[in-house]
């Protein structure tokens, strides 16, 4: 009994993987899912559907983008991002996230910086970024001296995953195939896939973890805007 009981739990997760590819080189829609869960688990009760949803929701967004940051070619990346030709060409490479960390990058590969303990740099170094950024547009951006050196440690936490900042000993080093270019995707590859988000948020984390968990909303957020928005302004904002 329990080798058959393995055997449909085994087929049952070849299923969702085949569909989960299938929503990714087809582009499938939330609705298109539905009906395939619907016509592929016929038998499977409506609350067991619904977290199947959202299971195969979240194995879609990370087969999306390959390991290495670069993006898919297929159309579910784009409904995703909102790519049309190319990251460079929505103006991606300019977002807050992406300046910020050239800035680090820069700033490692200028006066180095030591390796602390977890996934942080030595407090220097952001005092460091902060003082140096002070009369910037990404200081501006951030508000205060506060939320910038918390941004930098974000970004310190997503470069780590992204590949683009590795450790030899004590020391942070910039890799070197990190060449400035296309960072957007690598940094939304860490921050969607790799990433714990109790570390980028660790002022809660358990909410952190949920978000994450439930991260596939923030899709229906960009799905259902046209063009560029504000979350904080999103009419979908107050659902969340």
């Amino acid at each position: 009994m329990k080798h058959t009981h393995g055997e449909a739990g085994h087929q049952c997760d070849k299923e969702i993987n085949l569909l989960v590819q299938q929503v990714v080189s087809m582009d499938f829609s939330r609705g298109r899912i539905a009906k395939e869960i619907d016509r592929m688990f016929v038998n499977m009760p409506g609350a067991e559907k619904s977290a199947l949803f959202s299971i195969v929701v979240n194995r879609s967004c990370e087969q999306a983008w390959m390991y290495d940051g670069s993006p898919r070619a297929g159309g579910f990346v784009r409904t995703l991002a909102r790519f049309d030709d190319s990251v460079s060409g929505r103006g991606l490479e300019g977002c807050f996230a992406v300046r910020l960390c050239r800035f680090v990058a820069d700033a490692i590969k200028k006066n180095g910086a030591r390796a602390a303990r977890g996934r942080c740099l030595g407090q220097e170094f952001y005092d460091g970024c902060v003082q140096a950024i002070a009369d910037g547009d990404l200081f501006r951006e951030s508000g205060d001296s506060e939320l910038l050196e918390i941004h930098a440690k974000q970004c310190v936490i997503m470069m780590k995953a992204a590949g683009i900042i590795e450790t030899a000993g004590t020391s942070a080093l910039i890799s070197p195939e990190y060449t400035g270019e296309n960072v957007f995707p690598a940094l939304f590859a860490a921050f969607w896939g790799k990433v714990r988000w109790e570390d980028i948020f660790p002022s809660n984390p358990a909410a952190a973890r949920e978000l994450r968990h439930n991260r596939h909303i923030l899709i229906d957020l960009i799905i259902r805007q046209n063009g560029r928005f504000n979350l904080d302004s999103s009419p979908a904002n107050s659902s969340i």
